[in-house]
């Protein structure tokens, strides 16, 4: 998932670290979890404490190229973007931001 911000779907934290004001995208890749694994690890998407898992990768970028290994879609800050391959980039400070 690529997200600028850390909230998605309805507050799964599924970024925790994005920050919207930083200029960059956090990708995260939450690898084959099994059945019993999706029960016990989906709830701590809400806190975002899922990065813990060993099968969840971060990264972090101001440009990010999605080539995926096989077909999927790919949805950007919650939002459906398309099918790969696409090119994501961040525009830092585009949109003024009040906290």
């Amino acid at each position: 998932m690529l997200a600028n911000g850390a909230y998605y779907a309805g507050g799964m934290m599924i970024a925790p670290a994005a920050d919207p004001a930083d200029g960059g995208l956090d990708v995260t890749i939450i690898g084959d979890w099994r059945r019993a694994e999706l029960v016990r690890w989906l709830p701590t998407v809400y806190r975002g404490r899922h990065v813990l898992n060993p099968k969840v990768v971060v990264h972090r970028g101001r440009t990010v190229m999605v080539r995926p290994a096989m077909p999927m879609r790919v949805h950007v800050d919650g939002e459906a973007l398309g099918e790969p391959p696409l090119r994501v980039s961040v525009c830092p400070r585009a949109l003024r931001i009040r906290r």
